[in-house]
């Protein structure tokens, strides 16, 4: 496996704008890179240049289908049916912010039906 370099700046502004829609979420570390954590589910990362994004299955075919994100393949394994990567600058997150929003709501509902 080829280590990439994750784009700090990107996780910065992800961690700004994921805390502006859910205060009280946590960092770690997904896939190697740095992740943003609802409890002990992974709502969001940045994976090199990309922010993947784990949403409803729904929610993942119609932002691939409308053009606003593509599938989610880190370090080239097969797509993941309820992930999509999201190819933006840092300043351009706040377009998806929806997303990200959608992202944080799942964890949080995967969150407390594992307990």
């Amino acid at each position: 496996m080829v280590r990439t370099a994750h784009d700090p700046v990107l996780f910065k502004e992800l961690k700004t704008l994921a805390l502006s829609c859910a205060p009280g979420l946590r960092e770690g570390r997904m896939f190697g890179c740095p992740a943003i954590y609802v409890g002990r589910k992974m709502a969001c990362c940045v994976l090199g240049s990309e922010v993947g994004l784990r949403i409803p299955a729904a929610m993942a075919d119609e932002a691939r289908a409308s053009g606003r994100a593509r599938a989610f393949t880190p370090y080239g394994k097969r797509p993941m049916r309820e992930w999509i990567a999201l190819d933006l600058p840092p300043k351009g997150l706040r377009a998806a912010a929806d997303l990200i929003k959608g992202a944080i709501e799942f964890a949080r509902k995967n969150n407390d039906n594992a307990k």
